[in-house]
């Protein structure tokens, strides 16, 4: 063993030596150093003790107390001449003076043992075992003459290089003595009524346990620990083999059991699937060993006390402030139908064991409204409770019969829960509510029988307790050896009349007093994040919307019909998952869980799509309705709505539900009113009556043709405007083809003719003559630019005038039609067509409305009328 040696200063090293080994021995001699006396302020080395035997000395064991641990150097510098002792003071007496001793505070100057050399020099970083005999009642050893419980402290001096002799490390115990061997035993005193509760909880593992019958966990852990030295496979080994079924130790003993695990183990028995590191899945191991786990539960439980947790052991306190009074219901109602259909055994009556014990006023209500009766809480959560930690009633609770409290010891339960070997942070409670020493510094299986025992036969108080709850951690994870020795030293009480064994239901017809609800603050800090409660309460409300919209498939039979529970609560069970207490402080593995149950929620509302038709879709008319199709690959009916979003120019007329079969497609026909024409598009999404989105929004192509609001307006407008033209034409036609009274040529009157000019007639009455007529010799007449264009007959436009009209068309000449002067016709005709020219004058509507035949009609007369023209002039000549 290689040491440190200074060369250079060796005489100074050997007389510094030997000056600290003469002031040393009187301290050796006398044995009467205070704990922290001669301690420096940072211990150089690590005192672990690994065994105590016996752990609970009696009157017919063993007088020597063998201590067996490891000494490890923590310091720099290499420690020579280490010894150890073992130091004590007086037995516990009250509650303060063993939280004192709990917290090393203790007085252990009452007698000791002769200091025992240990293997050294020891250099820095190196360990080394010892094993150290202490007599239990020799004046030289430990010298306890009465039972009790007694605090120890085992003190280990040395002296390290370039330093004096000094205490380099110390461990705290606790020594429980029922019986002085072959001396003075315990007599029965307080005799507490004592309660055993026996966890078996783990994390979550489920993944999903679906209608598909597909069990997926995250991975195979728990597989281990349902067999052989596993932990769950270990706490039930340790009541088979420790507390047998007719024992007055089994009367004890109540089981807590999470449903969670329960359903896991029973899915993985009818096997499962795990979850790989490379993101796939492979085949679960566990089957077997699950199925084994299962039977040996059903067994070692029969006939016992059994409380069911909040499924998932879900953090109900955070439920509840997060408004989700709802999953607090099926946390406690479905926790204990699994317990009662797995086990075989039914559970307590609306019993409720929340998390570390604690309850807020919030809380206590929605328990009490989901039927809660009575709760197992932590002193440290209640004011005015009787410090004998009888039950309790709760004045906080509205209710007609108030609920009760059952205390749960909270030195035993303390120093349960700092055990190292847990895993589980123990709790943070100041010396006024009942702390204890922090993780890692003490033997929490010999602290626990301590406290069993000073229960039983220390506590001299008035306050004595009288009832006595022992609840360790729901995932704690002793050793083989140490719950065997848990449970043998109890039973030793029990078997002595130390103690009474009740079951966990004893005093809650009979509480003691009135107490009323302490939420500590450190327990809200433990509670799990807000943004995690908050996302379970959003994917819950959406389940709700969802599940609201569901019904029976009613053409399946009753045996094999899937009802809408079927699907939605497995997603709220993996809600409650992620809202375990066990995933406290770790935020991104429980929104894990969180999201894992999310994507289940999502994978349903998938199933449930509209199809894209993949052409276009046309709509006729403003109100044509909108042809679509909905799958539905859920096994239930389901209801549901249709939105059309993102289409400018088209939106549903009404809000309609439809109906969807189970399996099936169905065609639906969406009331729509169209604003626009052309090709647009518009996103189609499904939703549940209550709001709730299901599969993806589909996009589809609009071909309108029906007109839009602008082009309705306008096309109105614009028919409206043509017709009020058209009419105020016509009126204006009919008003210029309907002469004055008195005014044109009378068409009696014969107008004579000139022979000079062509035979043409001239009517005084008129603006034209003979004269200004084009004819074929002089050519076309000019008309000056001032002088007004000739009146258009109306005779000329009337497709009715014929060849014999020659007389009225002559009276009213047409500056359009290029006639000469044979157009005159004779007196003969005249008079043959007055009649006719009346009427056509009493229609001039009519003839003014075909104004272009007319004029072609015109012209032809005209033409006929120049070949007759000569010969009425020859007859009107004669």
């Amino acid at each position: 063993m290689r040491q440190h040696i200074d060369r250079r200063k060796g005489g100074t090293r050997l007389v510094h030596a030997a000056l600290a080994a003469l002031v040393a021995l009187p301290v050796a001699l006398v044995g009467s150093v205070r704990p922290a006396e001669a301690q420096p302020e940072e211990p150089l080395a690590d005192l672990q003790i690994d065994e105590i035997a016996p752990r609970v000395v009696t009157v017919d064991g063993d007088r020597m107390l063998r201590i067996t641990g490891t000494l490890t150097n923590t310091s720099d510098r290499s420690i020579e001449a280490i010894s150890i002792r073992a130091q004590r003071g007086d037995p516990l007496e009250s509650t303060g003076a063993t939280l004192a001793s709990l917290r090393g505070e203790s007085e252990t100057d009452a007698g000791s043992s002769e200091f025992v050399p240990i293997e050294s020099p020891l250099p820095a970083g190196r360990s080394t075992d010892f094993t150290v005999a202490v007599p239990v009642d020799a004046p030289d050893g430990l010298g306890i003459d009465e039972p009790g419980v007694y605090p120890l402290l085992m003190n280990v001096n040395g002296m390290p290089d370039y330093g004096a002799q000094a205490r380099i490390a110390t461990a705290d115990l606790l020594l429980p003595v029922v019986g002085v061997p072959d001396g003075a035993e315990a007599e029965p005193s307080t005799q507490p009524r004592t309660t055993l509760i026996w966890p078996l909880a783990d994390e979550p593992k489920m993944v999903r346990n679906g209608i598909g019958g597909e069990t997926i966990l995250t991975d195979d852990e728990l597989a281990g620990s349902l067999v052989g030295g596993g932990r769950l496979a270990m706490l039930l080994s340790a009541m088979e083999d420790s507390v047998p079924p007719a024992s007055e130790l089994s009367r004890s003993v109540c089981f807590a059991v999470d449903p969670d695990l329960l359903e896991t183990v029973a899915a993985m028995r009818d096997g499962y699937r795990v979850q790989s590191a490379g993101g796939g899945l492979v085949d679960g191991v566990g089957s077997a060993a699950a199925g084994v786990w299962l039977m040996r539960l059903q067994d070692v439980a029969q006939g016992r006390c059994m409380v069911a947790m909040p499924y998932a052991d879900a953090d109900v306190v955070a439920l509840s402030r997060a408004g989700r009074p709802d999953l607090v219901d099926l946390a406690l109602d479905r926790g204990a139908a699994v317990v009662e259909e797995i086990v075989g055994t039914r559970p307590m009556d609306g019993f409720v064991w929340p998390a570390d014990g604690v309850l807020d006023d919030q809380t206590l209500d929605t328990l009490v409204g989901s039927g809660a009766g009575s709760m197992l809480l932590h002193p440290r959560s209640l004011q005015g409770a009787p410090p004998q930690l009888t039950p309790t009633t709760l004045a906080n609770a509205e209710a007609e019969t108030p609920p009760v409290a059952v205390q749960i010891d909270p030195l035993i339960s303390d120093v349960l829960a700092g055990s190292t070997t847990t895993g589980w942070r123990p709790q943070s409670m100041t010396a006024e509510a009942g702390s204890t020493v922090p993780p890692g510094v003490r033997d929490p299986v010999q602290d626990t029988l301590s406290m069993v025992m000073f229960r039983a036969i220390g506590d001299t108080s008035g306050e004595a307790a009288g009832r006595v709850v022992i609840a360790p951690p729901r995932r704690w994870q002793p050793e083989a050896e140490e719950l065997s020795v848990l449970l043998g030293e109890l039973g030793r009480l029990f078997d002595m009349g130390l103690a009474v064994p009740v079951p966990l239901s004893e005093g809650l017809t009979e509480p003691a007093g009135t107490s009323t609800l302490n939420y500590p603050a450190e327990a809200g800090a433990a509670e799990l994040q807000a943004s995690v409660s908050r996302e379970v309460s959003r994917a819950a409300t959406l389940a709700e919307e969802f599940g609201s919209a569901m019904s029976s498939d009613l053409s399946v039979p009753p045996e094999s019909r899937t009802e809408p529970v079927d699907l939605m609560q497995p997603l709220q069970l993996g809600l409650l998952r992620g809202m375990s207490s066990s995933l406290r402080g770790d935020e991104s593995a429980a929104m894990r869980v969180v999201d894992r149950a999310v994507d289940e929620l999502t994978a349903l509302r998938r199933q449930v799509q509209v199809n894209d038709p993949g052409i276009p879709l046309s709509l006729a008319a403003s109100d044509s309705p909108l042809p679509l199709s909905v799958t539905n690959d859920l096994p239930v009916d389901i209801r549901v709505q249709v939105t059309l979003e993102n289409s400018p120019g088209l939106r549903a007329a009404s809000v309609q539900e439809f109906a969807v079969p189970a399996h099936n497609s169905r065609a639906i026909r969406v009331p729509a009113e169209v604003s626009r024409s052309g090709q647009f598009t518009t996103d189609v999404a499904l939703r549940t009556p209550d709001g709730a989105g299901l599969g993806s929004p589909v996009r589809f192509v609009v071909m309108s043709s029906a007109y839009g609001t602008l082009t309705l307006i306008l096309t109105i407008v614009a028919g409206a405007t043509l017709i009020l033209l058209v009419t105020y034409r016509l009126v204006r036609r009919i008003r210029a083809g309907r002469p004055g009274e008195g005014d044109g040529p009378n068409p009696n009157d014969r107008v004579p003719t000139d022979p000079e000019d062509g035979g043409n007639a001239a009517d005084p009455g008129t603006e034209g003559t003979a004269a200004d007529t084009d004819t074929p010799e002089s050519g076309p007449t000019e008309i000056s630019p001032d002088e007004p264009e000739p009146a258009a007959s109306p005779q000329a436009d009337d497709p009715d005038v014929g060849p014999r009209d020659a007389e009225s068309t002559a009276a009213e000449p047409d500056p359009e039609d290029k006639a000469g002067p044979a157009e005159a016709d004779d007196g003969e005709g005249s008079e043959r067509h007055g009649s006719e020219r009346h009427g056509s004058e009493r229609h001039g509507s009519e003839r003014h409305g075909s104004e272009r035949q007319g004029g072609e009609r015109a012209e032809a007369s005209a033409g006929l009328t120049t070949g007759r023209g000569s010969t009425s002039s020859e007859k009107s000549g004669d």
